[in-house]
């Protein structure tokens, strides 16, 4: 029955899907590629960029990121987009735009299951489409699209899996399940949360358990599927670092039982700030509205409480348990409020639908807001209404890669007359890994980091200074420079964006 239905609105509407798909698919990647790299680089960009470009390079490093309790995915996947691209930065976020158009069709598709009807499930794909949250994190060389993508579509699966019960899609669902266990950590989630499927079921039928069993041998396929994948992380060095790691940004449950409602409280209230700023208030209610008519629905009411506790336990587990907290960590666990808004749009569409200036109405008092902000993000990000972690992150801080072009540029031109050594502030991150990205196989240019907290010129630079065998450079954030020597002779300094009590500047002075 399923069957025939799908092929019946496949065969009569193929026409407005192909037309209406392609437009879609026009103006997401015209919208995400559309001066890409606007935004400087960000510090785990510039870390994950270097990894794929030494990945690539040497064949025995292909789990470097392990080394960092990292799972190392899209660094692989990265890998030979970055032969495809002159700008290495460009070619990292190139790939999130690529997994964000992964989940633009996921969550079209996981409407279109849900309510069988084609336009609500591109009212789905508008949606994600202008969302600030999404245009944002689609644009930065990040895991965190990917790990969205993973999560929608083992969601699919899983809901395929329910209503088919067939082995092949149990395979299908653990193999997706295993490539985001190798994205990253938070995909035990998706684990932990495909048995909440099971509500979907019929408790009253006669044969229940009968059923019942059944799916657990069909979640078992996929769950072994899934745990086999991500055990292929065992062929490379640092296995235990994931683990280790990941003790860094979660509180223990002994700590969590001495203090139950900290950091509880504090992140719950930080997401009050910051999901208003990253959907928009228009947005944000309607999908708060779609909850309720989800639930009200008698035959959605099921999946509406399935897709509600795939977005409120992790949301809730991650701020009860998070020592490191910032709004990407929670990006992938929005979806169901995408689906939630097509419940929305369907109600009201089907209320109004005789009344076409409500909807254009409706469509205006959705898109007004978030198409601005979208716009401030991709041509004068500073001006970006960023909620504060964001902009301190990206735009303010040393995390921020504002000056690292400038150098850059400096670098290139100078290196065709002398050899350079350039000492940067630290050892990892926006520098000097934003730097080395541009020069990764370029022999005329050495770039290496001299640490942190700088007193005085480290030795190394002076004694390539006083060798003078090479042109010696220092790049350092002046709200960590604490140097002052007549040695060293300032080019210049970018500014980054100001923030709300002082101005950091990147500083690039050659050492004399």
């Amino acid at each position: 029955m399923t069957h025939n239905f799908f092929k019946k609105v496949i065969l009569r509407d193929w026409l407005f899907i192909s037309l209406a798909g392609l437009i879609l698919f026009a103006v997401f990647f015209a919208s995400r590629l559309y001066h890409l790299t606007i935004i400087p680089v960000f510090a785990d960009e510039a870390i994950y960029i270097r990894w794929s470009q030494v990945m690539k390079s040497e064949p025995s490093l292909r789990f470097l990121p392990l080394s960092d309790g990292k799972q190392p995915l899209f660094m692989w996947l990265l890998m030979p987009i970055l032969s495809f691209f002159k700008d290495p930065l460009f070619a990292g976020r190139f790939l999130s735009v690529l997994s964000g158009s992964a989940s633009l069709v996921g969550l079209a598709f996981l409407t279109f299951l849900i309510t069988r009807s084609i336009k609500t499930s591109f009212f789905t794909a508008f949606l994600y489409l202008i969302l600030p949250y999404a245009f944002f994190l689609d644009r930065v060389a990040l895991v965190d699209s990917l790990l969205m993508a993973f999560g929608i579509w083992t969601f699919i699966f899983t809901f395929l899996l329910m209503r088919f019960r067939r082995l092949d899609l149990a395979i299908l669902t653990g193999m997706i399940l295993g490539g985001g266990l190798i994205t990253k950590s938070p995909a035990l989630f998706f684990a932990l949360l495909m048995p909440i499927s099971l509500l979907l079921l019929n408790f009253r039928q006669k044969s229940f358990f009968k059923t019942l069993l059944k799916y657990a041998a069909l979640f078992l396929v996929a769950y072994v599927f899934a745990f086999c994948i991500y055990n292929l992380l065992r062929l490379g060095p640092n296995f235990q670092m994931l683990s280790s790691r990941n003790q860094d940004y979660v509180f223990s449950i002994k700590e969590i039982l001495k203090h139950p409602l900290d950091p509880l409280l504090v992140h719950l209230r930080d997401i009050s700030h910051w999901f208003p700023n990253l959907f928009t208030w228009p947005v944000l209610i309607f999908s708060t509205l779609g909850i309720f008519i989800g639930l009200l629905d008698k035959k959605k009411r099921k999946i509406s409480l399935v897709l509600l506790a795939w977005f409120v336990i992790p949301v809730m587990v991650q701020s009860s348990f998070a020592r490191v907290f910032t709004p990407r960590y929670l990006f992938w666990t929005i979806f169901p409020l995408f689906v939630f808004g097509a419940f929305s749009f369907e109600f009201l569409w089907k209320k109004f639908k005789d009344r076409p200036h409500f909807a254009l109405l409706m469509i205006l008092l959705l898109t007004v807001l978030p198409l601005r902000y979208n716009y401030l993000l991709a041509t004068d990000p500073q001006r970006a209404p960023l909620s504060e972690p964001k902009r301190s992150g990206y735009l303010e801080k040393w995390t921020s890669g504002y000056g690292i072009v400038e150098v850059r540029d400096y670098l290139v031109a100078a290196a065709e007359k002398d050899h350079l050594n350039v000492g940067t502030e630290g050892y990892f991150g926006t520098l000097p890994d934003g730097l080395q990205i541009y020069f990764d196989k370029d022999s005329r240019v050495t770039i290496f980091g001299v640490g942190l907290g700088l007193t005085k010129i480290p030795d190394a630079l002076i004694e390539s200074a006083d060798k003078k065998e090479a042109r010696t450079f220092l790049v350092v954030n002046q709200s960590r420079m604490k140097v002052g020597d007549p040695r060293l002779e300032l080019i210049f300094k970018v500014p980054k964006a100001v923030g709300k009590t002082d101005q950091d500047y990147l500083l690039f002075y050659e050492v004399k």
